[in-house]
C-alpha cells in the first residue's frame, strides 16, 4: 500500500487553519532527551503566497496513512510529528519558486523557559507537588519531582502541547533532595536524570506524552538481517570514557567518586562538577554513582538503516513503530559481529524518511557535554548563586 502524508496547520492556540497539500515531506530526527527534532518541508508556492498556514509560530501536525494505519480508528492515520514553524525561507531556482519551511518539536521549548511558580524561580523538591516554593528541600522520589517539573511547565505555559500519565512518569523508588535555582525546565529534567537509577531515559514524541521511564527488559523490536536491513555500521571508542568525578556542592562538601576497574583499563579520566543545588549527601552520592555507571566503559555504537515495508509483504519493517527509547536485537549475523551485539539494546536516535529510518543504538549518557556546553553550565551556576527566590 502506498504511503500518503497529510500535513495540518493550526494557530498557536489550536484553531485549525487548513491542510498543506503541496508539501514535499523531507523527514525528521527524534532522539531520547531531545524528543522530536527539526523537520523540513518544501512547499510548491511563491514566497508571497504563504497565506496563514505557513506563518512562523504556527503548529503543524504530520499524519501518515499506510497498511498499518488503516487499523487506527476513526481516521486511519498515524500522527508521526508535531511541532511549530520556526523558519520560512524562499527558494528561487530559475523559473522555479518554492518555500522551505523548518519546524521544531515542542521539547525545544523546555530549554527556552525557566522552571518557576509565578514569580519564584527558586524551587525546592517537595513531597506534595514534586517541587514548590517553600524554602526547605525535602527528600522526594525522583518520579514525583519529574511530574512536578512538567506540572509547572503546563501551568505556566499557554497551550503547552505536553502531558503525561502515571505510566509515562512512574515513581522510581530513589529519592533526591535538591534546590532548582533559575534552571530551565530542560536543565531541571537533566538534573533528575543525573540521580535516577541507571537505564532511565526521557522522550517526548508525536503523541505529546512526556516519558521518564526505564529501558524495557525485553526487545521492543527484532531486526533480521536480509529482511529488515542489509548492513550494520559499528564503531568503538574510549574518547568519552570518564571513570572519576569530583563533585562540589559550592558550600562545604567536596567528594571523589571513581571506578577502579575502569582506571586500571583506561587510566584515570576525570570529570569535574560544581552543583549549588545539591542539598544532601545522598543526592551527591547518587549523582556520582550514576555518572560512573554511564561513563566508565568504552562506547560501542551501532548505526543501521531499517527499510520500510510499504512496497512488499515479506521485506521491510513498520518504521513508524520505531521510537527512541525502544529496545532492539539483531539476528542472522555471523559469529564475529554477533559477539558485539547484546540481546537488548536501546535505540537512542531515529532519523525518519518515508522509505527508511536510520537508527542509532548506543548507551545513554547524560554526564558528558562538549567544552562550550560545560562552560555555559558552570557560568550559569555562578550567576545563580545568591539570586533572590522571586523576581519583581
Amino acid at each position: 500500500m502506498r504511503k500518503n502524508y497529510v500535513l495540518k496547520a493550526y494557530t498557536q492556540l489550536g484553531s485549525f487553519l487548513g491542510t498543506i497539500p503541496d508539501a514535499d515531506f523531507q523527514g525528521f530526527t527524534k532522539s531520547v532527551t531531545d524528543g522530536l527534532g527539526e523537520c523540513t518541508i518544501i512547499v510548491g508556492r511563491k514566497f508571497d503566497d504563504v497565506a496563514t498556514t505557513l506563518t512562523e509560530g504556527n503548529h503543524v501536525e504530520i499524519f501518515v496513512s499506510d497498511k498499518e494505519a488503516v487499523l487506527v480508528e476513526p481516521i486511519h492515520a498515524i500522527r508521526i510529528y508535531q511541532g511549530e514553524i520556526t523558519r520560512v525561507l524562499p527558494i528561487v531556482d530559475g523559473s522555479r519558486e518554492a518555500i522551505e519551511v523548518h519546524m521544531m518539536g515542542y521539547g525545544t521549548r523546555l530549554g527556552l523557559d525557566v522552571l518557576k511558580s509565578g514569580a519564584a524561580t527558586s524551587l525546592y523538591t517537595r513531597s506534595t507537588g514534586g517541587v514548590g516554593t517553600t524554602t526547605t528541600a525535602q527528600n522526594v522520589d525522583i518520579g514525583t519531582v519529574m511530574r512536578g517539573i512538567i506540572d509547572r511547565y503546563i501551568a505556566e505555559t499557554t497551550n503547552p502541547k505536553i502531558a503525561y500519565t502515571t505510566t509515562t512518569i512512574p515513581t522510581v523508588g530513589t529519592n533526591t533532595q535538591y534546590i532548582f535555582v533559575q534552571r530551565t525546565y530542560r536543565e531541571a529534567i537533566e538534573k533528575c536524570l543525573s540521580v535516577a537509577p541507571f537505564g532511565y531515559f526521557t522522550f517526548l514524541g508525536a503523541d505529546g506524552l512526556f516519558n521518564f521511564r526505564p529501558i524495557a527488559s525485553t526487545p521492543t523490536h527484532k531486526f533480521i538481517f536480509g529482511k529488515h536491513f542489509t548492513s550494520l555500521r559499528v564503531s568503538r571508542s574510549i574518547e568519552r570514557v570518564r571513570n572519576t568525578i569530583l563533585i562540589y556542592d559550592g558550600v562545604s562538601t567536596y567528594k571523589k567518586y571513581e571506578d577502579a576497574a575502569s582506571i586500571a583499563q583506561f587510566g584515570r579520566r576525570i570529570e569535574r562538577l560544581t552543583d549549588l543545588g545539591i542539598n544532601a549527601s545522598g543526592t551527591m552520592d547518587s549523582i556520582g554513582a550514576k555518572f560512573l555507571a554511564e561513563n566508565k566503559s568504552a562506547e560501542v555504537q551501532f548505526v543501521c538503516d531499517i527499510i520500510d515495508n510499504a512496497g512488499s509483504d515479506d521485506k521491510g519493517y513498520d518504521i513508524e513503530s520505531i521510537q527512541p527509547g525502544d529496545t532492539c536485537s539483531f539476528f542472522n549475523f555471523n559469529t564475529s559481529i554477533a559477539t558485539l551485539l547484546r540481546e537488548n539494546m536501546i535505540i537512542t536516535q531515529v532519523d525518519y524518511t518515508p522509505d527508511k529510518v536510520t537508527i542509532t543504538v548506543e548507551p545513554i549518557k547524560y554526564g558528558i557535554a562538549d567544552v562550550s556546553e560545560k562552560l555555559k553550565k558552570q557560568i550559569s551556576e555562578t550567576q545563580s548563586e545568591g539570586i533572590p527566590q522571586s523576581y519583581t
